[in-house]
């Protein structure tokens, strides 16, 4: 599985979203993005429970304070 990394605490707030979804289509199943983020990803997960369910697993390496780390597969 290859991951790609995505350090979204120094993209602007503005194109954070655009950057996930491209790099999501990008990505080939199987393979997982590891996003960090300076802000908790709940309306991203909230994103990915409504457009993507079933297509993907997502887990908590980090909760905070300063940092979150969110690493999601494509299944």
């Amino acid at each position: 599985m290859e991951t790609v990394e995505l350090d979204l605490t120094i993209v602007p707030m503005i194109r954070r979203l655009d950057t996930i979804l491209a790099a999501w289509k990008k990505l080939p199943k199987g393979h997982a993005l590891r996003i960090t983020n300076d802000k908790e990803p709940k309306p991203l997960q909230f994103l990915f429970g409504r457009t993507e369910a079933g297509r993907h697993e997502w887990t908590y390496e980090k909760q905070g304070p300063d940092n979150w780390v969110a690493l999601i597969r494509k299944i």
